[in-house]
């Protein structure tokens, strides 16, 4: 039955999305409570504010255009998704 092999891989990569996710805010925790502190402090931060407490405080270069390190692909997917 096609539908659940469908299925399976739905999930498969949901689970993988999910591991993805979670891992990349475990590592950048640092990062993540100095931006909710400077929100608290300040309510806003700009562009720019951002930009310097990512390259700071970021774990994994991240780029201005905000596409993922290759470090953070799950199991060998190239950036556009296909395997390499």
């Amino acid at each position: 039955m096609p539908w659940r092999t469908i299925d399976k891989e739905i999930r498969r990569i949901v689970d993988e999305s999910y591991d993805t996710a979670e891992d990349l805010l475990v590592r950048n925790r640092e990062l993540l409570d100095k931006l909710s502190a400077e929100l608290i402090e300040y309510e806003t931060v700009d562009a720019d504010h951002l930009k310097r407490l990512i390259e700071e405080y970021a774990v994994d270069n991240i780029s201005p255009n905000g596409s993922v390190p290759d470090s953070l692909q799950p199991n060998g997917h190239s950036r556009n998704g296909h395997r390499k």
